[in-house]
């Protein structure tokens, strides 16, 4: 098996349940890693873009809700993909004095 991190996926997006949050983008940052076996082939540059796709395709309230669908999603398109492990961080976040970042996971196995 070979092991494949994509780490810091940019995307300015809505993303929040606080009004402020629903108001104005938020950059929130992605990190993808998975695993592939050694004798077949995940293009991670369309990784990446199914990640830009489900980040954008709306305003998102919670972002446990949008890393199921971007694990939904990498899933349904890269069939060859065994372990996953999706990461979204938002720095600063709104109301949080004091806090750098916030930052949730989702990991699944095929």
């Amino acid at each position: 098996m070979l092991r494949v991190r994509l780490a810091g996926i940019k995307v300015l997006m809505y993303a929040g349940i606080l009004e402020s949050e629903k108001r104005r983008k938020q950059k929130v940052e992605f990190d993808v890693e998975y695993t592939e076996p050694e004798n077949g082939f995940v293009d991670y540059s369309e990784v990446c873009a199914t990640v830009r796709e489900t980040a954008l395709s709306k305003k998102w309230g919670l972002l446990e809700e949008l890393l199921r669908a971007i694990e939904g999603n990498i899933r349904r398109k890269h069939e060859g993909i065994g372990e996953l492990r999706v990461t979204a961080r938002k720095r600063m976040p709104c109301g949080m004095r004091g806090v750098s970042s916030a930052e949730v996971e989702i990991a699944s196995k095929r």
